[in-house]
């Protein structure tokens, strides 16, 4: 299965994507696999639409895998300190 199939849903920039092709369950590594998640964050980081990626997973609470590189715990810390910054402004 591939990421389109996964999501149901098309957007132009997934067909430039590194990992269009690469089975979508290396971007779901088990919790305490640190190679799997590895190998996934490799793919990403050769991927030019990487940011993309990453603000589609967060806009969407994608709350499982890796996605524009980051994995969900680094997802989560990014929404908290993105909430952190708009609290204090």
């Amino acid at each position: 299965m591939d990421y389109r199939t996964l999501l149901g849903a098309r957007e132009d920039w997934w067909d430039r994507a590194a990992c269009r092709g690469i089975d979508v369950d290396v971007f779901y590594p088990l919790p305490n696999d640190g190679a799997a998640a590895e190998r996934a964050l490799r793919v990403c980081g050769r991927c030019p639409i990487r940011a993309k990626c990453r603000q589609y997973a967060v806009s969407n609470r994608e709350a499982y895998g890796i996605w524009g590189g980051m994995t969900e715990r680094q997802r989560a810390a990014l929404v908290r300190r993105r909430f952190a910054d708009s609290q204090r402004r």
